[in-house]
């Protein structure tokens, strides 16, 4: 009863917030105009009807659809049911067009409010609920408990700081973690985390994360071999997914690194696009040459190249001597550092890694990845850009934790197909 009535609150808040919602759409597309697209999907209204059994898979944003790009591609060889694929942002939704074809529906999640869940249960025949990593939505688990529709969660994750937060909320939070039909967790300690939380213990299965399980497209040796020789025999240092806030420490030490190392080039790629244009100027104030990926090409003289387009991290990567990996200069909480591991390239991040602790303890102690504060950044890169010795070790070691804890799609694909129900 407590908790009914904490979620009629949760719900009711939301209404109030609903006018703020739109708003803040709007002031997000000034900077990225997608936003201003597709509305009439986040309150459940598709621009299709489905009138047979289809499984829902939910992946916030651009990491979470590329973790769930492998499994999404089994199921559509598989298996005909239809799938409906969501997100919560423009990235995220452009990443997953990619795998669109006559069986798989790409749209917005609905926001979590019930009249928009309906709507999206109404126009989906949803049998099965998949969500990736952490995505948990109170009305979203209710309803789907009410329309007895199975809510796993693929992949999942839980760092200790969001275990805080939702035990802050437990009358509320304990009856969703309880509605939970399967939890695949990647570490015993999310794991533990989650069993906390109140999911049952015996619905939990430690799988591994399926970011290991990382597939390199056929094309991108080919492509990085062309982008490396228009770079020449330049080192390369790539900071990759920059938060607001790094992007000023990166640039002030590359100025004093290129004192030392004067032909050293810069790729700097912001994580959010609605930030391209902000970075850019940014980088013009350093009065070096400048360059946007999406606008020229790279000349010899280039200093900083600003990566402005999507879906071409991994290339950056492929042609990068070092790299520094974003949101871990400020208490974000990282982003996916295996990217880097699966190309050989030793990376670098700050303090803050809490949404990637596991994979970052695992590379840390192979000697793939360093650990670094803002005042000793310059000093690192330094060290590994004169040392080519060390930069082949840390690669390997990488490219070596990688390859040992594969497996999680397999593991993850064999507890989720009892629940796909034809």
């Amino acid at each position: 009863m407590v908790n009914l009535r904490l979620r009629h609150v949760y719900t009711l808040l939301l209404y109030l917030i609903f006018p703020f919602i739109w708003l803040r759409l709007l002031w997000r597309a000034k900077k990225a105009p997608a936003y201003k697209q597709h509305w009439k999907e986040r309150i459940g209204l598709l621009p299709f009807q489905l009138n047979q059994k289809s499984i829902w898979i939910h992946a916030a944003s651009l990491g979470e659809a590329n973790a769930a790009t492998p499994v999404i591609r089994f199921l559509q060889m598989h298996y005909k049911m239809p799938l409906v694929l969501t997100a919560m942002t423009p990235t995220g939704r452009q990443r997953l067009s990619h795998l669109k074809n006559e069986n798989t529906f790409i749209c917005y999640v609905p926001y979590d409010y019930p009249f928009a869940i309906k709507n999206f249960l109404k126009h989906t025949c949803v049998s099965l609920m998949i969500s990736m990593e952490t995505e948990i939505w109170p009305n979203i688990i209710t309803f789907c408990e009410k329309n007895k529709i199975p809510f796993v969660l693929l992949n999942a994750r839980m760092s200790e700081k969001s275990k805080s937060g939702y035990m802050r909320f437990s009358e509320l939070t304990a009856p969703l973690f309880k509605k939970m039909n399967c939890v695949m967790a990647q570490t015993k300690e999310d794991a533990e985390r989650f069993i906390a939380l109140g999911v049952n213990k015996e619905r939990i299965h430690i799988t591994g994360s399926l970011k290991f399980d990382l597939n390199l497209p056929s094309d991108l040796f080919e492509k990085s071999k062309i982008f490396r020789e228009k770079i020449g025999d330049r080192q390369v240092l790539l900071a990759a997914s920059t938060h607001e806030g790094e992007d000023n420490i990166i640039l002030k030490n590359f100025i004093e690194l290129r004192k030392e190392f004067p032909h050293l080039l810069l790729i700097l790629v912001p994580r959010h696009p609605e930030r391209f244009d902000a970075v850019f100027k940014l980088c013009e104030k350093t009065k070096l040459e400048v360059k946007r990926r999406s606008q020229s090409m790279l000349q010899e003289t280039t200093a900083i190249y600003v990566g402005d387009t999507l879906g071409e991290l991994l290339l950056m990567y492929a042609v990068s001597d070092l790299a520094f990996v974003g949101g871990s200069l400020i208490p974000h909480g990282g982003q996916n550092p295996l990217e880097a591991a699966a190309l050989g390239v030793p990376i670098v991040m700050g303090p803050h890694f809490f949404n990637f602790s596991e994979i970052v303890k695992l590379l840390k102690n192979a000697g793939a990845l360093k650990v670094i504060t803002e005042n000793q950044l310059m000093q690192t890169v330094s060290d590994f850009l004169k040392n080519e010795q060390d930069r082949k070790i840390a690669g390997l070691a990488g490219k070596q934790v990688l390859e040992k804890n594969k497996g999680a799609l397999q593991r993850q694909i064999d507890f989720l197909l009892p629940w796909i129900k034809v």
